[in-house]
Parts: C-alpha cells; structure tokens; sequence
C-alpha cells in the first residue's frame, strides 16, 4: 500500500533517530529536531504523497513525495530521513543554502545508514535519483564517510558540530555531482516556510 504520513511518522520515531545529535551548519538533527517534523506532519501543515520515482521534498506546498510501499524497505526509510532532514530545514533554518541543505540531509541519511548497519559505511541503491556512475559512487562515499569520521553513528560523536571547512569540502563534493551542478554555490532556498495552523483551526488538507 502506498506510503503514508504515519509511516513517516514511525520512521522519525525508531530509536535510531532519536540517537541522532549533530549540527551542520545552522541545521540542527536531533530527535527534538525531527519531532518537529513530526508535529507538522500530525497537523497537516507537512502532507505525504507518493512519487514515481526516489524522494523529493517540495517547499511551498509543504508536502514530501515517496516512491515504494508499507512496509518500508531500508531504502525507503533512508529517503524518508533525508527528505524530512529538507522539511526540518524548512521549519527551522533560514538562510541555508540548497547545497548546504543537501549536505545536511545525506549526512542524517548516511548516518542512520550506519546505525541500521552496524557502523559499517553504507551507501545503497541511489540509482534512481542520481547518474549510476563512478563519479557519483564516489561523491556518496566521500559523504558516508565524512559521517564515518565524524562519528556521527556513536556516542562519541554525539553532539559534534562539523568544521565550516568539511561543511565546504562536502558542499564542493555534491555540486559536482550532475544532479546538483545547476545549483549555485550561494543559492538559498526560495520558500514561504512551513505553514503552522494553530490547533482551532484545522490545515486544509489535515491528516486523518
């Protein structure tokens, strides 16, 4: 069946999410982060809809787009970290560059990837979203293995704030990837923000 906001809802709340604590940047990932997402979602002002193909977050309307079924494969709860980690952005941190953001989110994306694999560096089947090519096996590498190093996944990587010059190195490392090459260096996001309904009065399209 297709996928649903409480499926979203379920993957922000595994144990492993609520283990995640770092910041990038002015983008703060932790449980109390993502729990945000998790209001908005409950409240409709962040809606699900399905997609044909990958993830993709859509400012504006607010609504984040997902390909494949319940119950959730690990791709599927990797693209759900990564596209909320946008909605997070959103919510809560103007001023972000897009590629800055995209950083953000494949960092909570591989670093969830390395607690469901037992800290081991994963990448996955992007193929779907990205050219299937060395070069870009090469640029999610490099990412999942800036989480790696940074220890992200582990206790004693609990709380880092990554340098401004990794944070850089990473932004350097995505735009070359054709995907993101049309994105300018300092281009921010153009968006209104996430809509907040207060609780009297319902978002058009409430979650039921």
């Amino acid at each position: 069946m297709p996928i649903t906001h409480t499926d979203v809802i379920d993957v922000l709340q595994d144990p492993l999410v609520k283990r995640m604590n770092f910041r990038v940047g002015r983008v703060s990932l932790s449980a109390a982060e993502y729990g945000k997402v998790v209001d908005h979602l409950q409240t409709g002002d962040i809606t699900v809809a399905p997609a044909r193909n990958g993830a993709l977050y859509r400012p504006g309307p607010n609504t984040i787009e997902l390909a494949g079924d319940s119950p959730l494969d690990v791709r599927v709860r990797r693209d759900i970290i990564h596209e909320c980690t946008h909605a997070l952005i959103d919510i809560n941190a103007p001023g972000t560059t897009r590629l800055e953001g995209e950083v953000a989110a494949y960092l909570a994306e591989f670093t969830y990837l390395l607690m469901w694999n037992n800290t081991r560096p994963f990448v996955g089947d992007r193929s779907q979203e990205m050219a299937n090519t060395p070069d870009s096996k090469r640029t999610l590498q490099s990412i999942s293995q800036f989480a790696y190093t940074y220890n992200l996944h582990v206790p004693q990587g609990f709380g880092t704030s990554i340098d401004l010059r990794d944070i850089a190195r990473m932004v350097t490392i995505v735009q070359a990837e054709p995907l993101y090459a049309g994105i300018g260096r300092n281009e921010k996001l153009i968006s209104p923000g996430v809509r907040i309904h207060p609780p009297w009065a319902p978002a058009p399209h409430k979650a039921p």
